[in-house]
């Protein structure tokens, strides 16, 4: 079991040191920031001292932690507000948030090398988040 990726429930009195307590639950990824400044606070104490770069890290992350609740609700607000999802090959319009390239893992062209298409994160008009190709393959 991968230690860090779990934790004991606050009402876990177990003395097990193997992590086969059956008080284990999943790490919480919304707590990364938490568990980064108690690495660098250690580090601190082991060493003595931290760099001005992860004082400003440490800044941010407790401004992230501040800021928390808040995304939260919003996010919380933009689920429930969206429509129901559709399945299927459908056609997606609406606002671009992200792309990025990948090397597709079929295919090979002698010519140009490695096959590679655009991958995008869309919020559509009805709320949902999609992950969509770049529409190479439309008919």
């Amino acid at each position: 079991i991968n230690q860090h990726a779990y934790t004991r429930t606050p009402d876990c009195d177990c003395k097990q040191d193997d992590w086969s307590c059956e008080h284990l639950e999943a790490y919480d990824r919304t707590h990364r920031a938490e568990h980064t400044i108690w690495d660098i606070v250690g580090k601190l104490i082991k060493y003595g001292s931290i760099s001005d770069k992860q004082t400003a890290f440490l800044r941010s992350l407790l401004d992230q932690i501040a800021k928390r609740p808040e995304l939260e609700a919003k996010r919380k607000a933009q689920h429930d507000a969206a429509a129901p999802c559709p399945s299927g090959r459908v056609r997606i319009t609406g606002v671009i948030l992200s792309t990025r390239e990948v090397e597709s893992d079929y295919g090979y062209s002698r010519y140009s090398g490695p096959v590679t298409y655009t991958k995008m994160l869309v919020l559509d008009d009805s709320g949902n988040l999609f992950v969509a190709t770049d529409g190479i393959n439309e008919y």
